[in-house]
């Protein structure tokens, strides 16, 4: 049962909604199949899930039809015919969320009948109860554009008058909602174009920034912050433009609907990522800020979810900040909205992260060691356990071989490991190497020039991961 079609529609719904699709099942004016409803009643007591052993075609079929022997191809048609209800039902729970969209299609109702004053009227009182709201979004605009689009072409709308209102509005609120929408979709392809380092096309990108300087939309606060950050990377005098944005951002975002500030939030903490990336430390304090005012406003969390990434990025940058004990309530307070079949490896890395930015580097060995971690996580467990040790063996020359030996289990799961992709698999394999190499210089007492050497040779070194932590460790080693 749980890969009939319609099964993982119904497991869409909410209890409250499913309990509600009995009602609609039961309206002559939706359904008028009275099998449909006795379906609905069959398995009703399965949701969500629908796992029960009993939930199978035949069982259905006689919990529908007492008295009628099993047909098969009837009973797939009937589920079909169910099926098609619950998206109509979804489709109508969509129309009453979404704000707007009710009265949208009852002003085109009226446009294709023979009401065209109430139509009029209607018109205007939809559009003057458009500028009563705080938004001057996408949505705004296209709303406007649809109203009096719909209005300047009915046929009883006159056309051949200098009364030309409805259409310089129509053309107007067009071009705001495309230039608005070239911004917002730029920047996200901007923010793409520097995580995955592929070039996109900008099509008149050019023109929508020409007259965005020429006035366009001057007043509009989310169409000034796009214009802001599409110019980010561009300049080359510090980091004055991004800090200029921050504080508009944190000033007006409440001007703003949550989809907007969620994209713009997320570009922001990404550029504090690429600054960290190369070398500018002061950014691990602004994208900490950033993720903070995120979970506060909850821009960083879905359906009162975490994801494993964020909540990961949130300890590392928090640890690298120097603030441990908000980052240990941080992972006391947030764990709960992790993914419950994620939450537990989860939990164990990050404590051991904790302990290792704090210092307590046989206590992070201690955890990770402990846990087994899945296939996925391996790479940055055994990372972080090289670097615990290194950490250990800096002081006591006896942990070498706790070091080497963990640095020859990571490099035969590498060789090993099919799954990964062979840049990452070289750059982790060259960390080897090279974390081998100093590892041995330290245990030897090698002279200064020896480890310059090695430190030349990392930096010349493209592909190797932990680059930044090498070249400290050599810099700190080497007197």
């Amino acid at each position: 049962m749980k890969q009939f079609k319609l099964v993982k529609l119904l497991q869409l719904l909410n209890e409250k909604e499913f309990q509600r699709l009995y009602k609609y099942l039961r309206s002559p004016y939706f359904n008028y199949t009275r099998a449909i409803v006795a379906y609905y009643e069959a398995i009703r007591r399965y949701h969500p899930s629908f796992d029960s052993g009993r939930l199978v075609p035949k069982r259905i079929w006689g919990k529908i039809f007492p008295d009628e022997p099993y047909h098969e191809q009837k009973f797939w048609r009937l589920s079909s015919d169910f099926a098609i209800l619950v998206k109509k039902y979804l489709a109508q729970l969509q129309i009453e969320k979404t704000d707007g969209e009710s009265q949208r299609f009852y002003i085109k109702a009226l446009g294709d009948r023979n009401g065209y004053a109430l139509f009029e009227k209607e018109t205007q009182d939809a559009l003057a109860g458009l500028e009563k709201q705080p938004f001057r979004d996408t949505d705004y605009f296209n709303r406007k554009t649809d109203l009096h689009f719909d209005y300047y072409f009915h046929p009883l709308t006159p056309k051949h008058t200098l009364e030309d209102d409805s259409l310089m509005e129509l053309i107007r609120n067009m071009d705001h909602e495309y230039a608005l929408a070239k911004f917002r979709v730029s920047c996200i392809l901007k923010n793409r174009e520097a995580l995955f380092r592929k070039k996109y096309p900008s099509v008149l990108l050019d023109a929508v920034k020409k007259v965005a300087a020429e006035g366009l939309l001057k007043d509009n606060v989310l169409f000034k912050m796009y214009g802001m950050m599409l110019e980010l990377d561009a300049v080359q005098s510090g980091h004055a433009l991004f800090f200029q944005l921050k504080n508009y951002f944190l000033g007006v975002h409440q001007k703003v609907k949550r989809l907007d500030q969620v994209i713009i939030h997320s570009i922001m903490i990404n550029y504090s990522v690429r600054q960290i990336n190369v070398g500018n430390s002061s950014f691990y304090k602004e994208a900490l800020e950033m993720y903070k005012f995120g979970l506060d406003n909850l821009l960083i969390m879905e359906k009162e979810k975490i994801s494993e990434a964020v909540f990961g990025n949130v300890v590392i940058l928090g640890c690298s900040a120097g603030e441990m004990e908000w980052v240990g309530g941080f992972i006391e307070s947030y764990s709960p909205y992790l993914d419950a079949q994620i939450k537990e490896e989860t939990v164990v890395y990050s404590e051991a992260t904790l302990a290792y930015f704090q210092g307590k580097f046989e206590t992070a060995i201690a955890l990770l060691s402990q846990y087994s971690f899945p296939a996925y996580h391996q790479v940055k467990v055994r990372m972080l356990s090289i670097r615990s040790g290194f950490e250990l063996f800096v002081k006591n020359s006896e942990f070498f071989y706790f070091v080497n030996s963990q640095m020859n289990s990571f490099e035969k799961f590498l060789r090993r490991d099919e799954l990964r992709g062979n840049s990452n698999k070289e750059a982790s394999l060259n960390f080897i190497k090279l974390t081998k190499k100093l590892l041995l210089l330290r245990l030897e007492n090698k002279k200064r020039d020896a480890f310059l050497k090695l430190e030349k040779e990392v930096e010349k070194e493209p592909s190797v991961v932990l680059k930044k932590w090498l070249l400290e460790k050599i810099n700190l080693l080497s007197g």
